[in-house]
């Protein structure tokens, strides 16, 4: 757990809010969406020698340039409005992709920490061979740009010696090495440094205070052997009665492993939604439930840094191994997610929008031709309609309902419409998108409260409301809640506002 002031624990135990901040390119943002931050030792089973890059999803509200493959510092406080603690750092990430809503303006980055550069090729400095570990550790380290954790240790000895590497050995292939014969995985601090995290490390202990979302806890086991393959040879350490670590390294480098981890207990299990401090990090110990129904590691966490923070937090199941050399499929596992999401997003990205407008004979029947983004001058007996065509970066497109924006007298019809950056249906609880809204009055977009105002009067404004699953009514949203922007043309959601069927309004409310 990173080290925090009195101050910072004594707000933390009251429930005070999280505040986050973005420093992008070396510019401080404060007026952002909520940052989604996605970390890991390991994803889908219990594993040693995975490196594995922390993911960032952000939105800025206001941006001017961000340079390409600018750094973004996430840091956070606590706050109860009249006291706030220190600002904690929670990674250093750099700019892969970004996307900006041609409606919000909004510019959404998706970044990744340090260790995606892991996939460079190496080309060791200049020496004899072979080298020790800590040696090897500290030229990786350097070639990240990172510096390296305290907590970090690296076996030393006549065994602990890497070769020369092959021709296309990546920095992750050699990473990936050294994490095997420590037995552990890499991964970058909130602080900005290089970890190796010990399979049989247990940090700080975080308790859990509550899970808003479900609970899944697995059955326990306990190691009771490594499995070590090379050049085809399997060598066996204890038994496989229980649960068996696998890796790549000589047979003495996995006996002297299997010392220190048979007999290890391990518990998978899943908390979504769980309230615990956000100051833990990835390797504390995790205790959750009235009864300790969860003793384990924190191996994975989908970290919402809104107000109320919130955190989907996981240790995997043991898993089967089909793969003869396990760590390398995981990697590229690791990498293939990576690139998944991005392309994800990239696809549901809006490109742009366009506005159509035709001229009807009928009130309640839309006109089949005649359409153009050129609004029609108004014609008595005529009728202005008015569709929106999305352009998904894809090459998809989405034609919303016509609407009839004037009566036949010219007197202007008004239609709201709400818009998300990132679609509108999401997949276990993971939500994090903006709301949008416009106001097309006529042959008027209204995007803001100056607009509103000069439409409908200074009294006009928007107001959100929400209705969980099976309720029979909506309940306002104050419009101080932090979600809001922009006079409430803006709605930040995240997962914590999701349980398990959510649904969101918005109304234009005009005084007379």
């Amino acid at each position: 757990m990173q080290t925090t002031s009195p101050v910072w624990e004594g707000l933390f135990a009251s429930g005070a809010a999280l505040q986050a901040r973005a420093t992008v390119g070396g510019t401080v943002y404060t007026d952002i969406g909520v940052p989604v931050i996605n970390r890991a030792t390991m994803q889908d089973r219990l594993a040693v020698g995975n490196v594995v890059s922390a993911s960032l999803a952000l939105a800025l509200r206001s941006a001017g340039s961000v340079p390409r493959s600018a750094a973004v510092v996430i840091e956070i406080r606590l706050t109860d409005g009249e006291t706030a603690s220190e600002w904690l750092p929670q990674g250093t990430f750099y700019v892969s992709r970004r996307m900006r809503d041609p409606v919000t303006g909004l510019l959404a980055l998706e970044c990744y920490d340090a260790l995606l550069k892991a996939n460079a090729v190496w080309t060791p400095s200049a020496g004899t061979w072979p080298r020790a570990l800590p040696a090897v550790t500290a030229e990786l380290a350097a070639l990240l740009g990172v510096a390296l954790d305290g907590r970090t240790v690296i076996p030393t000895g006549a065994a602990y010696a890497m070769s020369e590497p092959d021709e296309g050995t990546t920095i992750r292939d050699a990473l990936s090495i050294v994490a095997q014969a420590a037995g552990g995985n890499w991964i970058i601090t909130p602080a900005g440094k290089l970890r190796l995290v010990r399979l049989g490390e247990r940090g700080d202990e975080t308790d859990v205070a509550g899970v808003v979302g479900g609970i899944d806890v697995g059955a326990a086991g306990t190691i009771t052997g490594v499995r070590s393959t090379v050049d085809g040879v399997v060598t066996l350490t204890g038994d496989d009665t229980g649960i068996v670590v696998d890796v790549t390294v000589a047979p003495v480098i996995a006996a002297e492993l299997a010392d220190e981890l048979i007999g290890q207990a391990w518990q998978p299990f899943r908390l979504d939604g769980a309230i615990y401090d956000p100051a833990a990090e990835l390797g504390d110990r995790v205790r959750a439930g009235a009864g300790g129904e969860v003793a384990s590691v924190l191996c994975s966490e989908q970290a919402v840094y809104g107000p109320a923070f919130r955190g989907d937090i996981a240790a995997p199941d043991p898993g089967e191994v089909t793969d003869e050399y396990p760590y390398i499929s995981k990697n590229e596992s690791a990498i293939s997610l990576l690139k998944a999401r991005v392309q994800e997003l990239s696809d549901t990205a809006v490109a742009g929008t366009t506005i159509l407008y035709a001229s009807g004979a009928s009130a309640t029947d839309p006109p089949a031709e005649g359409w153009s983004t050129t609004p029609p001058e108004h014609v008595d007996g005529r009728y202005v309609w008015q569709k929106v065509v999305t352009l998904y970066a894809d090459g998809r497109s989405e034609t919303s309902e016509a609407v009839n924006i004037t009566g036949a007298d010219g007197e202007d019809a008004t239609v709201l419409r709400i818009d998300s950056s990132r679609g509108t249906v999401f997949k276990n609880n993971q939500v994090s998108t903006v709301l949008s809204v416009a106001i097309y009055h006529g042959p008027d977009r209204i995007t803001d409260t100056t607009a509103l105002a000069r439409a409908f009067g200074v009294g006009a404004y928007l107001q959100w409301s929400w209705q969980r699953m099976g309720e029979d009514r909506y309940g306002i949203i104050s419009s101080d809640d932090s979600r809001i922007g922009d006079g409430g043309f803006t709605f930040t959601l995240s997962p914590a506002d999701v349980d398990t069927k959510v649904t969101f309004m918005c109304e234009l409310i005009v005084n007379q």
